[in-house]
C-alpha cells in the first residue's frame, strides 16, 4: 500500500509540469520490484526537449532522453 501512495504522488507531480512552451530538463530516478530485482539495481534517466506552440490547440515539440539502468 505505501508503494501504491508513493507512485501515484510521483506520477501526479510529474502530470503537473509539462504544460509550458520553450526548453525542458528532466530528470528520473527508479528502483526495481519484484522479479526486476535480480537484473537491474537502479535506473537513471535525463531527458531535454523543446516545444513551440503553434495554436491554442495545436503544439509541436521534440524530445530526446536517455535511461540507464546498472
Amino acid at each position: 500500500m505505501k508503494n501504491i501512495g508513493l507512485i501515484t504522488a510521483l506520477l501526479l507531480f510529474g502530470v503537473s509540469t509539462y504544460a509550458q512552451e520553450g526548453l525542458k530538463f528532466g530528470i528520473q530516478g527508479g528502483l526495481p520490484f519484484n522479479d526486476f530485482n535480480k537484473d537491474v539495481r537502479v535506473v537513471l534517466g535525463a531527458n531535454v526537449g523543446y516545444m513551440w506552440a503553434l495554436g491554442e490547440v495545436v503544439d509541436l515539440g521534440l524530445m530526446a532522453g536517455y535511461l540507464y539502468g546498472t
